[in-house]
């Protein structure tokens, strides 16, 4: 057994029956555990540093502090000896570094380093004020195993305990992107998307997560970002990530997206599939149609099933729709054969519809439509008054106008009644329940009672009337009243228009309200024929209304309309195609 280093901090306790036990024996089928030689202040000055840090590996530095516990006591009993020749390694290294740093801790004298194993002592000088070492001279010297020799100091780690660094990877185009959004620089992460090629940007950008597209999608404002630019990430952000697709539409196309404003109609939230067709109608019409538009600031949705619908509201500047997802490649019903809506992609047509609403506010469309004949010759008759029905018996020449003063004036009050009270099927009821047409005697001979019930005024009254919806259901769509159509547009409003320019119809649905006849002939102009052209299907079936809208439309060279009090348009816009009566515009 090998001699014990007896300085005072290492000293042994050799009546310690435990620890000797440890040391001198051990379970018979290992060796003796081997114990170097650990004399000189060396080993002790290694104890009193603690240099396992600077030489030593990991499982090194175990091995370490085991062998400092046998010679400071304090080695548990359940620690395991450690492998001889793992000691052996262990504690020629730590004297190594033990002699290398005794020399700038003594007091100045001269210090010898241990005697290469091919070569003289090497002396170094310390002075008191600044201790230099003068280290071997730079070859690397070889480390004699015998355990008499002392090890060479090593200037420098050997590769066993000191790997080199390993230098990272370059970051990829997306890692590059999500460590400026984590530094907190996601309007350096956007200049990195501007930068990159179409194909890495697309990969980028669905490649990030939807907290790290918002952190670049809130630095966008309009001008931020070129319109193809904007459609890439648009076409790149997952359907699941509405917030990124909702913030790109807005700043695409100058509106606010999201829920209907009304309170009639239950607010959706729009999804992918819905937004994705918008932004592929939007963007053929023009700028000035859409976000250089003043009266379109919202572009929401509300809950409907079948194929789409929508309205525009002038008061809160909206343009809403209703659809269901699963139809959106329904075709338009709200034309007749023939007619150049017909069977177009109603979603398509219903998108370009609401936006006509918009420019028709914009560019004063009314002064093409009403009183002018190239525009239907439209006339807004409000609220029903005894005024209107006069003007419908006189224009039909029917029964009614035969009458005596004091019964015609009976029989239009019956029909009034009915329009106010919005219940067109009353009617002839009220007719019928008019003194003049009771009793044993009445006034009006069952003959004369028969044909006022004819009379063209009383039809118009029944199948025209609120809730109707004549442009979609009536015979021709509508009774001739002195070449004119009267009906009921939205709830108990009346408007009439030429019966002539239904010849010039882009829809049966362009007939409900002027307001409708623009933007139904508005679709149609931009609406793509078979060629991808625009204009050719309005002018090839009302070429006049073609030259108006060139004029007055698409150059947006018609001033903007003098401002007016903001009021809901009631009913302005229910393209609904099924002929909702209830549904607002």
């Amino acid at each position: 057994m090998p001699d014990y280093d007896q300085s005072p901090s290492l000293q042994r306790d050799q009546t310690n029956d435990e620890m000797t036990t440890r040391l001198e024996s051990g379970p018979e089928t290992k060796p003796e555990p081997f114990v170097p030689n650990m004399d000189g202040p060396e080993i002790e000055l290694a104890a009193d540093y603690a240099l396992a840090n600077e030489c030593l590996e990991e499982p090194e530095r175990d091995v370490w502090k085991t062998i400092k516990s046998i010679f400071t006591r304090k080695k548990k009993k359940e620690q395991p000896d450690p492998e001889p020749e793992v000691v052996e390694k262990v504690v020629k290294k730590v004297k190594v570094v033990a002699v290398r740093k005794k020399t700038t801790v003594q007091s100045p004298e001269t210090v010898k380093e241990p005697e290469s194993s091919g070569g003289s002592p090497t002396t170094v000088e310390s002075t008191p004020t600044t201790p230099e070492v003068t280290k071997a001279p730079e070859t690397t010297p070889e480390v004699n195993t015998t355990p008499e020799t002392t090890v060479e100091q090593a200037p420098e780690k050997t590769p066993e305990s000191s790997p080199k660094p390993v230098t990272p990877p370059p970051l990829n185009p997306l890692q590059q992107v999500q460590k400026e959004i984590r530094d907190g620089h996601a309007d350096k992460a956007l200049e990195l998307l501007k930068t990159q090629t179409p194909t890495s940007r697309t990969t980028v950008w669905s490649g990030l997560n939807n907290g790290e597209r918002k952190a670049v999608t809130d630095l966008l404002s309009k001008g931020t970002l070129g319109d193809g630019l904007l459609k890439a990430l648009f076409d790149a952000t997952p359907n699941s990530d509405l917030a990124a697709l909702y913030k790109l539409f807005d700043v695409r196309f100058g509106v606010k997206v999201g829920q209907t404003k009304s309170t009639s109609d239950t607010g959706a939230d729009w999804d992918a599939a819905g937004l994705r067709r918008c932004w592929a109608v939007l963007k053929d019409l023009p700028e000035e149609h859409v976000r250089g538009n003043a009266w379109l600031e919202h572009w929401t949705r509300y809950q409907a099933g079948g194929s789409a619908g929508g309205y525009y509201s002038k008061r809160d500047k909206e343009s809403s729709m209703g659809y269901d997802s699963r139809k959106i490649d329904a075709k338009n019903g709200a034309a007749d054969r023939g007619d150049p809506l017909y069977k177009v992609v109603r979603f398509d047509k219903v998108v370009r519809h609401e936006v006509g609403h918009a420019v028709d506010v914009k560019v004063g469309g009314s002064a093409y439509t009403v009183g002018n004949v190239g525009g239907g010759n439209w006339e807004e008759h409000g609220r029903p008054k005894l005024q209107l029905v006069e003007t419908m018996v006189a224009a039909s020449g029917g029964a009614i106008s035969k009458l005596k003063t004091e019964h015609k004036a009976l029989v239009m009050g019956a029909i009034l009644k009915a329009m106010k009270d919005g219940k067109p099927e009353d009617t002839k009821p009220n007719i019928e329940k008019l003194d003049i047409a009771k009793g044993d005697k009445p006034e009006l001979s069952s003959g004369d009672l028969a044909k006022v019930l004819a009379d063209p005024v009383v039809t118009t009254s029944e199948i025209s009337g609120t809730g109707k919806n004549p442009w979609y259901k009536a015979p021709g769509q509508g009774v001739d009243l002195g070449g004119r159509h009267y009906q009921a547009s939205y709830g108990k409003t009346w408007v009439s228009y030429d019966r002539s320019s239904l010849a010039r119809k882009v829809s049966t649905y362009q007939h409900r309200a002027p307001g409708e006849w623009f933007a139904e002939a508005y679709a149609t102009y931009f609406q793509p024929d078979g060629d991808g052209k625009i204009g050719t299907l309005l002018a090839a079936r009302d070429p006049t209304t073609k030259s108006w809208f060139d004029a007055n439309v698409v150059p947006q060279e018609k001033k903007e309309p003098a401002p007016v009090e903001p009021e809901k348009v009631e009913n302005s816009t229910p393209d609904s195609g099924g002929g909702d009566p209830g549904k607002k515009g």
